[in-house]
């Protein structure tokens, strides 16, 4: 699990980088929850909805393990086209818990 987890943690940097496609690399090899999770980030902040509600579905015990709300996050930002600095902050708080939680 070791690799894997460094590899997300990498994902997490990429995501903040706003390098999409290359944390969707990493995250695709992934079917854990941490890995179904941060698909959903990469769908969400690519504006696909529905994928990103999907793989969140699938990490729904991790949701619950980090204390994010990602079906909320995920509605939140297809409503804002430009995200707000209250969106960021909770996007920011969604990434550093899941990085705890791969800690």
């Amino acid at each position: 699990m070791e690799p894997e987890k460094a590899e997300l943690r990498e994902a997490i940097h990429l995501l903040r980088q706003g390098d999409l496609e290359a944390a969707h690399d990493i995250v695709q090899r992934y079917e854990s929850g941490a890995g179904a999770y941060l698909h959903g980030v990469v769908h969400r902040m690519e504006g696909d909805v529905s994928n990103a509600l999907y793989w969140f579905r699938r990490a729904a015990e991790l949701a619950d393990a980090v204390g994010t709300d990602p079906v909320d996050l995920t509605h939140r930002a297809a409503a804002a086209p430009v995200p707000d600095d209250m969106l960021k902050t909770d996007f920011e708080k969604e990434l550093t818990a899941v990085l705890a939680y791969l800690d």
